[in-house]
């Protein structure tokens, strides 16, 4: 779950990073088929960089990756109080996945209602151009291999554009782009850089198909016309539709001077930007992370660095408190005698979870010892931690603090 996590907020940045490009550069030129290829390859790429890895040895012999737990305080007839059962991290992984849920439910009903329009709809064909006619008002628009119309639009005198338009959304296939854009938006709902992605797809691609209405007909002002004529109308989600809320944009658009051959080149701009996220997202180190012995505890944490996830005890460290005042029994007759101490108990989290390796760093005494080690023991299987992204062994610390209450 926690790599995952670390994807998600590596490719959002991507996407931000690429969208500022794209908005500052090339937002306001007319280059629409470039602009479209570069909104469709900052999606691909913001996917695939967090998961490049590039490694840089640092020199020097590697040693092992520890890990030092917070102490575990242990007493007599202990119970336990307000343990909690879940980290913030896994209250966050809830939410997402709600959010999660909730886009893929409206993606689905909007693939259900226009499944219901063309199962609904009647095949037809107007000047040569087949397209599918449903009864209820609705704005022309094309999905997939598909035109559909209103019944009333059959006589309109325009019709003609408006085939002309949505067949070059047809030709260029826009709706894969469509539907790539929403599953992503699906996964990184919480990134508001996806959806401006997203928008600036769709302005992309009804200008692609404004232009190739304005190369086969010279009537501008006819086009006008029918573009705010055609604002009335319901269309579902995931179409390439023919009313748009940006017709300003398109109008303008339309008549703007084409860009020149220089404002072509602005996209290799993106190149730089380019090879500062691999190297800066992908590089993976080769520094060691030293092994933290038990005079070091009070000193300081084991620190790693960001490609290291740290093993994990499924619930979080409340959760492993909670096992550990559950099943550790203070010895009889330590507490007789009134011996008490800090057990530091090391042991190995392998690739696969498992506790093993389970031993006392410094002995304190037999009694205590030999408690601490079968607790440890028995541990349930662990999330293991990750090293550039793989599994990896790491030894682990817990203190655990034998006390006497009245002491």
């Amino acid at each position: 779950m926690a790599e995952f996590m670390v994807f998600l907020a590596k490719a959002s940045l991507c996407m931000l990073l690429f969208y500022g490009l794209y908005y500052l550069i090339m937002r306001t030129g007319t280059h629409f088929r470039q602009n479209r290829f570069y909104l469709l390859t900052a999606i691909l790429f913001s996917l695939l960089i967090p998961l490049s890895a590039f490694n840089i040895a640092s020199g020097g012999n590697s040693e092992t990756i520890t890990q030092v737990l917070q102490t575990v305080q242990i007493f007599p007839d202990q119970q336990v109080v307000n343990a909690m059962p879940y980290l913030f991290s896994d209250i966050l992984f809830y939410v997402y996945l709600a959010g999660l849920l909730f886009f893929l439910l409206r993606f689905v009903l909007q693939l259900a209602r226009i499944l219901d329009i063309r199962v609904n709809a009647t095949p037809g064909e107007i000047r040569g151009t087949k397209v599918m006619f449903c009864e209820q008002r609705i704005a022309p628009f094309s999905f997939f291999s598909s035109i559909y119309l209103s019944h009333s639009e059959k006589d309109n005198n325009d019709i003609e554009r408006v085939l002309l338009h949505e067949s070059v959304h047809i030709r260029q296939w826009h709706s894969i782009d469509v539907m790539l854009t929403e599953l992503v938006c699906i996964i990184f709902w919480f990134n508001p850089a996806i959806w401006m992605i997203r928008s600036a797809l769709k302005e992309t691609h009804e200008y692609l198909a404004d232009s190739g209405v304005k190369e086969l007909t010279s009537d501008t002002a006819g086009y006008f016309q029918l573009l705010i004529a055609s604002v009335i109308g319901a269309q579902p989600g995931l179409v390439n539709n023919f009313n748009k809320s940006l017709t300003l944009k398109r109008m303008k658009m339309m008549t703007k001077t084409p860009s020149g051959r220089f404002s072509r080149m602005r996209v290799l701009l993106v190149i730089p930007l380019l090879v500062v996220l691999v190297f800066s997202l992908s590089l993976r180190t080769g520094h060691a992370i030293p092994v933290i012995t038990p005079h070091a505890v009070n000193e300081s944490i084991a620190a790693g660095n960001n490609d290291t996830l740290q093993p994990q005890y499924p619930g979080g460290h409340e959760a492993m408190v909670k096992y550990m005042i559950e099943n550790v029994k203070y010895p009889a007759d330590a507490k007789k005698k009134g011996i008490q101490g800090k057990v530091y108990v090391s042991f190995t989290i392998q690739k696969n979870g498992k506790v093993t390796n389970v031993k006392v760093s410094e002995p304190v005494n037999a009694l205590l010892d030999a408690e601490a080690v079968r607790v440890v023991s028995s541990m349930p299987d662990w999330i293991p931690g990750t090293v550039n992204g793989k599994s990896a062994d790491m030894q682990v610390i817990l203190p655990v603090q034998f006390k006497l209450q009245d002491k």
